[in-house]
């Protein structure tokens, strides 16, 4: 990771991460990691103007007991890999109940470019009291914008920009938020303009 909060708080503010990457499979290479103990002190992470790009596997990974709040940052796009080799999300929060806010950035995602496995600009899993709003969420062939799974809750997607400035290839699928059946009643979306 270019930058660890190691169950730790804290907070970035006007930072460049770029290229941490071994340009291969593995699924590592985040450009910034945020963890909490599972059932120890829950910790608070501020992250401001930052920017996050050329990572492997993601660009900004929150799990844990986590709540961060990321304003006025740009994430992705990630390393240029051969397609299908590994799932890139841009930013993945969740994972042990991680929320916060996420607001006014721009993200980047990638698309995975084979059959079997999709690539997202952000991937909320197990996510819990997470507000998403006024973002701009872009890049060529990204499957999924925003993808909320394994049963997030309270998640609110609002006025974001979601769209892809060039197809997939191949061209499987398309979304612009994709949410499971297990998350339907945890997340409220309003106001979001797809192209």
């Amino acid at each position: 990771a270019g930058i660890q909060f190691a169950d730790a708080a804290g907070s970035v503010s006007n930072v460049t991460v770029l290229d941490i990457t071994q340009h291969s499979g593995c699924v590592i290479g985040n450009g910034m990691r945020v963890n909490s103990v599972v059932g120890g002190t829950p910790r608070t992470v501020t992250i401001t103007n930052t920017t996050l790009t050329g990572f492997q596997r993601s660009g900004l990974f929150a799990n844990g007991p986590t709540t961060v709040h990321v304003s006025g940052s740009t994430i992705g796009p990630a390393d240029a890999l051969p397609a299908g080799v590994n799932a890139q999300n841009a930013v993945q929060i969740g994972t042990g109940n991680a929320g916060g806010t996420f607001t006014g950035n721009t993200v980047v995602g990638r698309g995975f470019g084979a059959t079997g496995a999709a690539s997202t600009a952000m991937l909320l899993a197990t996510a819990s009291n997470l507000t998403i709003s006024n973002n701009t969420i872009t890049g060529a062939g990204t499957d999924i914008g925003i993808a909320v799974t394994g049963g997030s809750t309270n998640i609110t997607i609002d006025n974001n920009v979601i769209g892809r400035t060039a197809p997939g290839s191949p061209e499987n699928s398309g979304f612009g938020v994709d949410v499971d059946a297990a998350s339907t009643g945890g997340a409220t979306l309003a106001c979001i303009s797809f192209s």
